[in-house]
């Protein structure tokens, strides 16, 4: 569990962008079915990843990729190549170059794991976006960062806005057949 900084940066900034993705992606034909899903007690062990790879059983086969979004908004977007599935590196890179989008390497071999590594251990291609530097290293797990540094608002916004529009996190799935998910078609009011 992290003590200092309430999880600020690690991670809720990745969780708290999976309704914003699902969103994007809701309205728009999908060849393949996404799965958004948030994980807890990766500081404990990548319990929460850990379980869901091994309750998956012989289905984790169907699993093309994993995407994991963990410390965002410290920096601009980096991924940990040594930890990629190079096919994916390889994807993200073009795309990267094709929108114009800054996307650098930076490797946290020495930081310990990410919820990737669940997934990547079971030969599930896996890549992880992160926005850590040798600067925002520093301020990791500790009580020097807030909402407010990371996004220039004060956090009471960003939770009224989370709480207007949707939930952070757990399971969401988006079926390309039918179109349904478990996310409200429209924004609703708590």
């Amino acid at each position: 569990m992290v003590e200092k900084g309430n999880g600020v940066a690690d991670n809720w900034t990745g969780a708290s962008l999976l309704p914003t993705l699902f969103q994007s992606l809701n309205n728009s034909k999908m060849k393949h079915t996404f799965v958004f899903v948030a994980f807890t007690g990766e500081e404990m062990g990548l319990l929460g990843s850990k379980s869901y790879v091994k309750q998956m059983g012989e289905d984790l086969a169907k699993i093309k990729g994993m995407v994991n979004l963990d410390t965002l908004g410290l920096s601009d977007t980096k991924v940990w190549t040594t930890q990629a599935d190079k096919k994916m590196l390889g994807l993200l890179g073009a795309v990267a170059k094709a929108m114009d989008l800054p996307i650098a390497a930076v490797n946290v071999d020495n930081a310990g794991s990410s919820d990737s590594e669940s997934f990547r251990v079971r030969d599930v291609p896996a890549l992880t976006l992160h926005s850590l530097t040798q600067e925002t290293w520093k301020i990791l797990h500790t009580d020097k960062v807030s909402l407010s540094e990371l996004f220039g608002v004060d956090p009471s916004t960003i939770i009224a806005v989370l709480f207007k529009y949707g939930p952070t996190g757990g399971i969401h799935r988006r079926c390309p057949e039918t179109g349904a998910s478990s996310f409200p078609a429209h924004p609703t009011s708590p």
